[in-house]
Parts: C-alpha cells; sequence; structure tokens
C-alpha cells in the first residue's frame, strides 16, 4: 500500500509502499553525514531506493543528483517523490543496476557519491527476507557491498568523496574494500542507543586517491540511560539538522 509522508520535521514529503522497504533515520542521517563542498557539481545516489538521500542531499545543496535504483516498484515511487517536491530540475532518477551504470560515460564523472548499502550477507540471517523488495534492500542477494564499493571508485573523481552507512561488525572487510579501490578512508561516526551500549552501526566516509589521515568524529547517541531520547536525537527529528534560513 502506498502512503505519503512527511520526513520527520524536514521541509519535504515522501511516498512509500508499506509493503516494502520503508525509510529509515540511518538513511537520513546518512545524507547529513557526508561532506558536500563548495566545489561539488555532482553527485550520485546509488542503490537509491524510494529517493530518502537524494531529497536530503537537495536540502543541503543546489548541485545536480543523480540517483540510480534497480528495483522498479522503488524507481517509481522515486521518480513521485522527485515530482512531489518539485526537485525534476536537480534530481535525475535512472533505471540501472548500478553495474551497468559503471559505463565509459560515466567514468570519473562525481565529485561526491552517498550509499545505504545492503547491511547483512545473505547467509548472516538463518532466514532471509519473504518479500523479494525486502530480501534485496537487506541482503545482498543482489548487488554486494563489494560492487557498491568499487563502483563508487570507477564513477568517483579523483579527490571525490563516498560515504555508506555499515555495521559495525563489518567495519574492517568495509576498510579493505575501501583501499584496495584507492578510497582512504578519512571520516567514521558510531551510533549508539545509549553510553552504555555497544555500537551496532556507523557512518564512513572516504576520498578516492586521499592521503591516510582518519578522524573518528563525536559519536551520535539516541537515548539517555532513563530511556528518554536524547537533545541531539530530539533536534535531529525534528528538522534542526537543516538550516530554515537558507
Amino acid at each position: 500500500m502506498i502512503v505519503l509522508n512527511d520526513v520527520l520535521g524536514y521541509p519535504l514529503k515522501i511516498y512509500q509502499d508499506k509493503d516494502s522497504f520503508l525509510f529509515s533515520l540511518d538513511s537520513v542521517f546518512l545524507g547529513f553525514f557526508v561532506t558536500i563542498r563548495c566545489k561539488d557539481k555532482l553527485l550520485l545516489d546509488m542503490g537509491a531506493g524510494n529517493g530518502i538521500i537524494s531529497l536530503i542531499l537537495s536540502l543541503r545543496t543546489k548541485s545536480h543528483i543523480d540517483s540510480v535504483e534497480l528495483q522498479k516498484n522503488s524507481y517509481d515511487l522515486l521518480r513521485k517523490n522527485i515530482s512531489i517536491n518539485n526537485l525534476n530540475n536537480q534530481i535525475t532518477p535512472y533505471f540501472f543496476d548500478i553495474k551497468e551504470f559503471c559505463n565509459k560515460n560515466n567514468v570519473g564523472k562525481y565529485d561526491t557519491i552517498v550509499c545505504n548499502p545492503p547491511y547483512f550477507k545473505v547467509n548472516d540471517v538463518k532466514v532471509v527476507s519473504r518479500k523479494e523488495a525486502l530480501s534485496i534492500s537487506r541482503h545482498e542477494s543482489g548487488t554486494s557491498i563489494d560492487d557498491f564499493i568499487r563502483s563508487a571508485s570507477y564513477l568517483l573523481k579523483n579527490g571525490g568523496n563516498f560515504a555508506m552507512s555499515c555495521r559495525v561488525d563489518r567495519l574492517i572487510e568495509i576498510i579493505e574494500l575501501f583501499r584496495k579501490n584507492n578510497i582512504e578512508p578519512k571520516k567514521i561516526q558510531f551510533i549508539y542507543n545509549n553510553i552504555n551500549s555497544s555500537s551496532k552501526m556507523l557512518f564512513i566516509e572516504g576520498q578516492k586517491g586521499g592521503k591516510s589521515g582518519l578522524k573518528i568524529i563525536k559519536p551520535f547517541i539516541l537515548r539517555n540511560l532513563d530511556n528518554t531520547y536524547t537533545e541531539e536525537y530530539n533536534s535531529f527529528i525534528k528538522g534542526d539538522l537543516y538550516d530554515k534560513t537558507e
């Protein structure tokens, strides 16, 4: 069932399929985590889904954004969401497998690339999601993290940035894949449920052809010890990360 929702406290609307994969807070936060420089002219959202990250990026930059999505139902929602937010002149949707999108016309084309990839390997859980759309979104049954990182390196300009979300238990693998594909890790942020919990999720950003020099920035903590939400979290969901004066 298709529903129309607000995007937290941000000035955006989004169509979503309740029977498929709904946007999550990590997608929204990733859109704010990635570094966007004044000189960046062209951005890419890989595996864009219904377009939530592309929509968030449009709040931060006037630069053009290409959004690539493989699943037809998600691609159709992506197009609707671009239209309903009056972003047709800034965001261009592409119905492609990212591996096919890596052709000679796109090599070294992008200044910044963002990706919220599948978190789990197919054999990481006993039961893979029954719905095919959910399975592709959550598990590497289609495009693997290796595919996304290799594609990012192919599509990025030298000196371009690539940011993605991942589970902490895959961090070493991700760093190795970054470096294997000439992307030097530059920034990591861990997400915690509370200050006494272990982190299960993080955001990582690297630079193609960059020099070594990794920064671990301030963690994002969701809840206080009394289980109430932190001030930082409340500001996030109210839309305070977006400068409404612009």
